[in-house]
């Protein structure tokens, strides 16, 4: 059987025609047949945070929660909890003593209150070991290796022995960069074997490794591994950076190349290899430029904030997956994103200090004030994918345009499917393509399988572009706020019920460059797309197709189109309300209602 749907959105026919002379059309077809491997979701397993006190701050605890519940962030990495926290008081002969009380206060939130596991970061140098200041190495070895082990056994009697063992200890942050480190190689590997045999003092299965350097491409990782072989010294894992820029700092960089994350990926592999013992494979951080501090100014520090980083994170993710797939080289154990919120530290905590400006070319992929990026909007995407990959052929690989990969559920019943329109450089991309998505023998069982499209783009689920609209007002009105918040909920661009009897179906759209789209099929209808809170009584209100069956309580409703634009608002305790009515307008829209501490959202086609 086939099913043919080919209805466009209006706003993307209308782009379509805009930009047809320069329109690339792509054929990418999925075969639910063949599982072509696993997929382990290793975007997920970490993301940064910027420097330790950070996780003191609400506002930061607040972007942590949600990036925990909604893109299942399983770690986080900061810089600095050995000099923030500042544990170890010595005056240079004795007995140290120790002082853990900040220390787990930052911790306690990261492994109590979140459920996640540290990636601790062993930097930067405590006061009372400092030789130089905090980025040079102890004035003693001997106290340095005592205080890991300490520190290791405090963590061991706090938290447990087996959820020590699944934290990743990683010594230091970049000793290749003089920002963060004033001894020499030699300095860091003598330092690095002390803290090792310190942590393995404490507990011979806790995970531990380095060097954390800032790239590859150098040698300074085989000269750490020959080290460590050399001199009989434990290491667990491998540690470094990789940002797409290839280094060049101020983000001025004409194009950015998200291949550079495979290479250097292949490259960690062979390191491994030829050391002859498995380690984990850490990429602990990478985005498309160095420079997110704030305040920058370029197509690649503007990508922090807008919707382009969106397809570059699924590229990579695609390309590594590839390897993985097809035995070159393994996924990378964790890919960890640099970082999690705007709250940061890096640039004098630019946007605090900047009246609070919105947006600013941070690292973040939540904003300052708890708003959803497009980039974190990929990473919720990411999430709903299943953990078996189907083949998706067709696409550009690591050249520009349009690809993408597909993955089904463990129980069959979801197959996703995404697409990326992904150009390297990044600015001046206002055309759009053409894709025909063809799918083959869904592993569904046959029946009413619901299809849903969600869409990263300039216009859809990209808060950024809404200010820009507004004329990147510093100081927004609550109106222009509500407006933003709507923008960052994940936008749906169609939502179908099929009936499925086997066979082949396809699905026709237009995907501008530098956007993303995840097409769900699912043998059980959705719910819908909810907001992070939860809501505290769910029976307040119920849908029924374009009306709102309310339980007789006032509630406010808030109608959004998909762009962010506010429609309507009211107020009303009315017991049936009419959503054709109240609109005014027929399509998707993004309804939002509260009532008490009710909240949700959902998006609903109106007829």
């Amino acid at each position: 059987m086939v099913v043919s749907s080919k209805l466009y959105h209006a706003g993307i026919l209308t782009a379509i025609i805009i930009s047809a002379a320069f329109s690339a059309n792509y054929t990418l077809t999925v075969d639910g047949s063949i599982i072509q491997s696993d997929v382990p979701h290793f975007w997920s397993r970490c993301v940064g945070t910027g420097a330790a006190p950070l996780l003191l701050r609400e506002d930061w605890r607040t972007a942590a929660r949600i990036g925990v519940e909604e893109a299942g962030f399983k770690a986080f990495r900061g810089h600095g909890i050995l000099n923030a926290s500042n544990p170890i008081r010595w005056n240079g002969s004795g007995t140290p003593t120790y002082d853990w009380a900040l220390f787990d206060q930052m911790y306690d939130f990261l492994v109590d209150s979140l459920g996640t596991i540290p990636v601790v970061e062993l930097s930067f140098m405590p006061q009372d070991l400092q030789s130089g200041d905090y980025r040079n190495p102890p004035k003693n070895l001997d106290v340095w290796r005592d205080f890991i082990r300490e520190l290791v056994s405090h963590c061991i009697d706090r938290y447990g022995r087996e959820q020590v063992r699944t934290w990743l200890w990683e010594v230091w942050n970049e000793p290749d960069f003089i920002g963060f480190w004033g001894g020499t190689e030699d300095q860091y590997f003598q330092m690095y074997k002390y803290a090792a045999e310190g942590a393995k003092s404490a507990d011979s299965l806790v995970i531990i490794g380095g060097p954390s350097t800032t790239n590859l491409f150098d040698n300074q990782v085989t000269r750490f591994l020959n080290f460590c072989k050399t001199n009989n010294v434990p290491v667990d894992m491998v540690t470094n950076h990789c940002y797409s820029d290839d280094g060049l700092i101020g983000g001025e960089a004409p194009s950015v190349d998200p291949d550079i994350l495979r290479q250097d990926n292949r490259l960690r592999s062979e390191y491994i290899r030829n050391f002859g013992k498995k380690l984990l494979s850490v990429n602990s951080e990478y985005t498309t430029s160095y420079a997110g501090p704030g305040g920058k100014v370029g197509a690649n520090t503007l990508s922090m904030d807008s919707h382009v980083n969106a397809p570059f994170v699924a590229k990579c993710i695609k390309l590594l997956l590839d390897d993985h797939s097809d035995g070159i080289a393994p996924a990378p154990d964790i890919f960890s994103y640099w970082e999690i919120s705007d709250v940061f530290d890096e640039g004098n905590y630019y946007i605090e200090n900047h009246n609070e400006i919105p947006f600013a070319q941070v690292f973040g992929l939540i904003s300052y004030h708890g708003i959803r990026k497009a980039t974190f909007n990929a990473f919720k995407l990411l999430h709903m994918m299943g953990t078996i990959r189907l083949p998706c052929t067709g696409g550009t690989i690591a050249n520009d345009g349009v690809d993408g990969f597909a993955t089904l559920n463990r129980d069959s019943s979801e197959v996703a499917v995404m697409v990326y329109n992904f150009y390297k450089e990044l600015g001046g991309q206002t055309a759009s393509d053409n894709v025909n998505l063809i799918l083959k023998n869904l592993p569904i069982s046959n029946g009413k399988v619901e299809m849903t499209h969600f869409r990263v783009d300039s216009l859809h689920s990209n808060v950024y572009g809404v200010w820009l609209k507004q004329g990147k007002p510093p100081v927004p009105t609550q109106e222009e706020w509500d407006a933003m918040r709507a923008a960052s909920e994940l936008a749906v661009l169609k939502k179908d019920t099929i009936e499925y009897s086997g066979g082949t179906y396809d699905e026709a759209f237009s995907l501008p460059r530098q956007g993303l789209s995840l097409l769900m099929f699912k043998k059980v209808a959705s719910t819908g797309v909810r907001s992070g809170n939860k809501p505290s009584n769910r029976s307040t209100v119920s849908f029924s197709g374009s009306k709102i069956i309310n339980r007789g309580k006032e509630l406010k409703l808030s109608l959004f189109s998909l762009d962010g634009k506010r429609i309507r608002v009211i107020k009303t305790a009315s017991t049936l309300l009419d959503l054709r009515k109240i609109a005014g307008k027929k399509g998707i829209c993004m309804v939002r209602i509260e009532s008490g501490t009710f909240q949700t959202v959902k998006y609903v086609k109106i007829d």
